[in-house]
């Protein structure tokens, strides 16, 4: 894992601070499925960094964002929680992110179907009931092969909501 380490710092290692910045941001997503042996391979490459950090700034350094589930479903639906104890200590900012409000459901959906308000409103809702505009994107993509290169109805919506676990 060594090496493997150090190809990844030799990626990862930007001059934040210096006179002419080199950022680098690492963004994990769906961090909540990473395993303990990758968690602390960040964190020791993370650790790298401290001297930029400490205000160096001739000194490698680079952001890193997880982004994941306090809690998710692991094998047989059972209520898992997320093994971050390797990074706690190095968070700086632990931000939970807000359900997307109406009025940001309501203009995603406007987004995906300008021209028909029936799709729009249900595709909001389908949005606000979720939390997320992840289920509204699968909704609306789902709704569209069904339409089979027709006009998308609120008969295709529906049915693409509940084959994604919806209740439309």
């Amino acid at each position: 894992m060594a090496d493997a380490e150090e190809s990844v710092w030799a990626l990862l290692r930007g001059y934040p601070f210096g006179a002419s910045p080199k950022p680098v941001l690492l963004i994990i997503d769906e961090a909540q499925g990473l395993v303990p042996r990758l968690l602390e391979a960040v964190r020791g490459i993370w650790d790298r960094g401290d001297a930029a950090r400490a205000g160096n700034p001739h000194a490698p350094a680079f952001g890193c964002i997880l982004v994941g589930n306090a809690t998710f479903l692991g094998k047989g639906g059972v209520v898992r929680k997320a093994l971050f104890q390797p990074l706690l200590d190095r968070v700086t900012h632990n931000m939970p992110l807000p359900r997307p409000t109406k009025a940001e459901c309501t203009a995603f959906a406007a987004g995906r179907f300008p021209n028909d308000d029936a799709l729009q409103a249900e595709l909001a809702a389908h949005g606000e009931r979720r939390g997320n505009f992840r289920s509204m994107d699968v909704a609306a993509r789902q709704a569209v092969l069904l339409a089979d290169g027709g006009t998308v109805t609120l008969a295709h919506l529906r049915g693409a909501i509940k084959f994604s676990g919806g209740d439309a």
